[in-house]
């Protein structure tokens, strides 16, 4: 896989040592994957006036982009938050490239979707009174 930094010259020994943490992790995933169809765009920024730093990654794996992005106050904080998108974002991606049910966890439930109800024991079951 090929990697691209993009750091407008923030790129610090932190910000290098999450990302090589982090594509070992993203390596193994994608090991099925020919390298020349994969690759990695990371781009650092650094906000003076909030003294706070913007990490965004860009995944190019076969014909599809992968974008995720993160704020934080430092550079590792931020970095490994897009990390965590980008590896959510990658789950879904493998799971439709494979043909596999998507797996819900309560970490991606949608908001507005009620909580589960308990089952109701139909044995005994008595009418409310009124």
């Amino acid at each position: 896989m090929r990697y691209r930094y993009h750091d407008h010259g923030n790129i610090r020994r932190p910000l290098v040592e999450v990302v090589e943490e982090k594509a070992k992790l993203l390596e193994k995933r994608l090991q099925d994957i020919e390298d020349e169809l994969k690759s990695l765009d990371i781009t650092a920024e650094h906000h003076l006036r909030s003294d706070s730093y913007t990490t965004k990654l860009r995944l190019k794996v076969l014909n599809q982009q992968l974008v995720a992005s993160n704020h934080g106050k430092e550079l590792p904080e931020s970095a490994r938050g897009a990390f965590d998108d980008l590896f959510d974002q990658l789950e879904v991606f493998l799971a439709k490239l494979r043909r596999e049910p998507e797996i819900r966890d309560e970490r991606r439930k949608p908001a507005w979707l009620p909580e589960p109800s308990l089952p109701v024991d139909w044995k005994n079951w008595k009418e409310p009174e009124e």
